[in-house]
């Protein structure tokens, strides 16, 4: 009796321990050690696809049973969690999940609540964690002279695992201190999440200034050109950063000394000018024929312009060939 006695206190004080629990006490107390599946009313776990092993505590403390176990471990319980998502399950359905894989219940000491609620983890990705790491890669990159202040992205991050490293894939070079990105996050060598970001930085390179002033019209020649190191983050985004893009261009308005030259305010100069004189060539069926004629127009190399004929007063269209000539189209 001292026995039964004891038994039952020692049951009251598992229930009201446990709570609403499923209890198979014959297994619990047996004398015989038997393998003993316990499962927790509220269990976290790091997978999207959860198996029993991956919320429950399955001991065989003999090692007598461990086919049993290894089977047990394996039942899946159906359910596909994303990131801090949770589920509620049944114990009465994790009972027939066990059943039907074939496996004798009856075989293992259990407890089961009667709800659980299995959430997966999941914590939001800091900017903090995201801005030391980019830092670090950036900053270090020889090829590079940026000096990282911020990073944004769009979507809310969670990932399963605190980050062991985070890498940055350049999508494309800093356009007004905006950098693209591609950011990958592991845990070792597992990846955890994969996004697109932007990095906002400070973004040092040589550009091309002017040493002096050059009013509208005037053409760049090489010795009007110094290079200096300058933030490009702080100027407009179309600034010519190479010498050979503006060497024998037109400013189109007057240009002030150490000012960028911005893409805008340059153009090929004509090779043919407005009210110049030059030689129109006709041509059809074999037969060429010659005439002067004034531009009305400036005009490029291949580009059609009007003219107005010496001797007709007509105005005709015809295709840039030189500085001195241009071709009738028929």
């Amino acid at each position: 009796m001292k026995f039964l006695s004891r038994y039952f206190i020692n049951l009251y004080l598992f229930v009201s321990f446990i709570g609403a629990t499923i209890i198979h006490t014959d297994k619990l107390y047996a004398l015989e050690p038997r393998p003993t599946l316990f499962i927790p009313a509220k269990g976290k776990v790091k997978v999207e696809s959860v198996k029993l092993k991956d919320l429950a505590i399955i001991k065989d403390v003999k090692g007598d049973y461990q086919e049993a176990v290894n089977k047990i471990s394996e039942v899946d319980l159906g359910i596909k969690l994303r990131p801090r998502e949770s589920a509620t399950l049944k114990g009465s359905e994790i009972i027939k999940l066990i059943t039907a894989s074939g496996i004798d219940i009856e075989a293992f000491g259990y407890s089961i609540p009667i709800d659980v609620t299995i959430t997966r983890q999941g914590d939001v990705l800091s900017k903090e964690q995201v801005l030391s790491e980019l830092k670090l890669q950036l900053h270090g990159d020889p090829n590079l002279d940026l000096q990282v202040k911020d990073v944004t992205w769009d979507t809310e991050q969670i990932v399963t695992e605190k980050p062991t490293s985070i890498k940055a894939e350049l999508l494309g070079e800093a356009v007004s201190g905006k950098l693209p990105l591609r950011l990958s996050v592991f845990e070792n060598e597992n990846l955890l999440s994969r996004f697109l970001a932007t990095a906002i930085v400070d973004d040092w390179r040589a550009i091309p200034i002017l040493k002096s002033k050059l009013d509208r019209g005037s053409l760049i020649r090489p010795e009007d050109i110094q290079i200096i190191r300058a933030n490009t983050a702080t100027l407009p985004q179309d600034i010519s950063f190479k010498s050979t893009d503006i060497v024998g261009r037109r400013v189109t308005r007057a240009i002030s000394s150490g000012e960028p030259i911005r893409k805008i305010d340059i153009d090929i100069p004509p090779i043919i000018e407005k009210g110049k004189q030059v030689s129109v060539i006709y041509s059809t069926g074999g037969f060429t024929a010659k005439a002067t004629a004034i531009a009305l127009k400036d005009g490029h190399e291949g580009e059609v312009i009007e003219l107005r004929n010496d001797r007709s007063q007509k105005i005709v269209k015809a295709s840039v060939v030189s500085s001195n000539e241009v071709k009738v189209i028929q």
